[in-house]
Parts: structure tokens; sequence; C-alpha cells
């Protein structure tokens, strides 16, 4: 005897509804941990409204996805809250926006994060963050942002960064990182908004065909590390570029003869480097060499 169909569509509407009641269960303990791994909670916002008793989309900071019930955003910036973040965020399966800047939250960051596939903005800075960066950022395919600046992590950047052929923005400033920047990253023709690797450790140079292969990209922020060699002599060909920031650094040679052609640069920094040379229009409103 076949099963009546309506008895199947009740089936599946039934394991539908069961299973998004699941999901969102496990949203839910994913960031009642979160709340409890907090040791500093000072506006006492998460205390009063992150209860058992409320429905978690109603939370705030929480973004949800009302037709897949599972929480697609998590914003609890500058909130003052300090403790550790806590593994059981990576059971935020689909979240698309993390930020947790401009808080006082301590330890290594999670490896549980750089599981969540479905992100395209991670925001960690002005924290105080510590450890290395894992190569598993490079799973995070789908990153438009990243911030990780203003945190004390060290050791060097993974060239798994250069994974994330989405990214438009990738911020590392005012770390301790060390090393070389990986030449994967100035594969990411994707950037636009800006690379800052400012205030950092960084040694080695910038690739001759660098604007090449980033086109697109309007900040460039490299101050205060230890990068050398010559400023690459094409890098006119970054034509949208807006600011140049390459003060207080070991870079030499000629200053290029091309940086007069960069009719979108605002501001350009040269200083303390072992440069020579000026080529430079009027055009360029705030200049440091």
């Amino acid at each position: 005897m076949e099963p009546n169909a309506g008895f199947i569509l009740h089936c599946v509407i039934l394991l539908l509804v069961i299973t998004a009641a699941k999901n969102i269960t496990t949203d839910q303990q994913a960031l009642l941990t979160l709340k409890a791994d907090l040791i500093d909670d000072p506006s006492s916002l998460l205390a009063k409204n992150w209860t058992s008793s409320t429905y978690v989309c109603s939370w705030i900071g929480i973004t949800c996805d009302v037709q897949r019930h599972r929480v697609t955003g998590l914003n609890i910036s500058y909130f003052g809250l300090g403790g550790i973040i806590p593994s059981q965020i990576g059971n935020l399966s689909s979240l698309e926006t993390l930020d947790l800047s401009h808080n006082q939250l301590s330890g290594t960051i999670p490896s549980s994060i750089f599981t969540i596939s479905t992100l395209k903005m991670l925001s960690l800075s002005f924290n105080d963050l510590s450890g290395a960066l894992p190569k598993e950022i490079g799973n995070l395919t789908m990153l438009k942002k990243l911030g990780l600046g203003y945190n004390k992590l060290r050791g060097e950047i993974p060239q798994e960064l250069g994974n994330l052929a989405e990214l438009e923005l990738v911020s590392l400033t005012n770390n301790f990182l060390s090393g070389t920047i990986p030449s994967t990253i100035f594969n990411l023709s994707s950037l636009s908004t800006g690379m800052d690797f400012s205030n950092n450790s960084l040694t080695g140079s910038l690739p001759d065909d660098m604007c090449r292969r980033l086109p697109l990209i309007k900040g460039l922020y490299m101050s205060n590390n230890k990068l050398t060699g010559p400023i690459p002599k094409n890098i006119w060909q970054c034509k949208e570029l807006i600011v140049i920031s390459l003060a207080h650094n070991q870079f030499t040679e000629r200053i290029p003869r091309g940086l007069g052609n960069l009719t979108s640069l605002k501001t350009l920094y040269l200083g303390f480097n072992n440069l020579t040379g000026m080529y430079l229009r009027a055009t360029i409103n705030v200049l440091y060499c």
C-alpha cells in the first residue's frame, strides 16, 4: 500500500520544524556560553537581555534569518566586555557578521571561528587578544572584511590569508607580527578598501608588480615596520590609491616618478626612510616626505 502523499508532506514539514528548532537552540546555547565566559559586562546589557526565557533573535546585538531560523549576525562591539571568546562560538555555523571589536577580550582567538565558512565580516579589533594567526584563517573564503588590529597577536602572517579571494579590506595594524608579508596576499585582486599592516615588525620588500595584482586598492598602510628595498616603480598602476603610508621603514633608492600620476592620491607618508629624490604633483593634499 502506497503511503499517503499528505502524510509524507506532514512528516517532511515536521522534520523541518524540528531541525529549525534544534539549530536555533544550538545558536542560543553558544551565545549563552559566550555570556558566561565574560567576566566584565559593565553596562549589564547582556546580563539583562540575553536570557534563556526570551527568544534569541530578540536579543541585543543579534540578527537572525527568520526563514532559516539561524543567527546570522553578532555585533556586541563597544560594550566594554571583558573575558575570553569560547570555542562554542564556532557553533554559530550560519554567522555572516561577527563584530566583537572595541572591548577588552583576552586570550587567543578560538580556532572554531575559522570553521564558520559563511562569515563575510570578522572584526575583533581593539581588544587584548594574543597568540598567533592560525593557517585555518584561509578557510573563510567568503570573507570580505577582516579586522584584527590593535591586539597583541604575534608570529607570522599565514600565507593561507591569500585564499580569501573575496577580501576587500584587511587590517592587522598595531600587533606584534613579524616575518615577511606572504606573496599570496598580493594576489588578492579583490582588495579595494585597503591593506593595513602598519605598526608591526614586518620585514622584506614590496613586490615590483604589486599594483598589477592589486589594481583596485585605495589604502596602503605599511608604516612603522622594517620593510626594505625600493618602493615599487610601477606603484602608479594602483590608480585608485587615496592613501599611501610607508613612513618609518627602511625603504631605499629614489621615490618613484610615477607617484605624481596618482590623481586620486590625497595623503602620502614616506618619512623616516632612506629615500632620495622627489617627483610629486600639487594634487597631493597632505605630504610627509
